[in-house]
């Protein structure tokens, strides 16, 4: 059950839990730097738990940050950055809503189908492409051709 405060929920001060490496990596995530989340997640490996969950918690900070988007730059065949990338694509578009979200959720539903790409066994693209799917009441967030 979430703590709530006066009926709202409490803000989540320690979104990494117990996993002091994410911790000491979503820091270095606060300054712009890709290189510890870089790590951390080819560290996780195929510890698909472990992986979604970094993941998710790295994408909250890299909704509002730049980082996954310049390690994606820096590194445009790394299954972990697209995996990232994707997952704040995907924060991006759900937080604009239906307004501005559509380009944004093509963006991610594209870079999941790159990372795919990169590492087919990756888990955590098929997640994003499902949480897109379920976003827009109803609505079928795909492209053209049904790709």
């Amino acid at each position: 059950m979430m703590p709530t405060t006066g009926g709202q929920p409490a803000l989540d001060m320690r979104p990494a839990r117990d996993d002091d490496a994410l911790r000491l990596v979503l820091e270095d995530a606060s300054m712009g730097r890709w290189e510890g989340p870089r790590d951390l997640l080819t560290s996780t490996g195929a510890d698909w738990d472990r992986r979604l969950f970094r993941l998710q918690v790295l994408a909250e900070a890299g909704a509002r940050l730049r980082f996954a988007d310049t390690w994606a730059k820096a590194e445009p065949r790394s299954p972990h950055a697209l995996a990232l990338l994707a997952n704040v694509q995907a924060l991006r578009a759900m937080i604009a809503g239906q307004s501005g979200g559509r380009s944004l959720m093509e963006e991610a539903w594209a870079t999941c189908r790159t990372a795919l790409g990169v590492w087919p066994d990756d888990v955590a693209p098929l997640l994003v492409m499902l949480a897109l799917l379920r976003t827009v009441n109803g609505h079928v967030v795909l492209p053209v051709g049904g790709q």
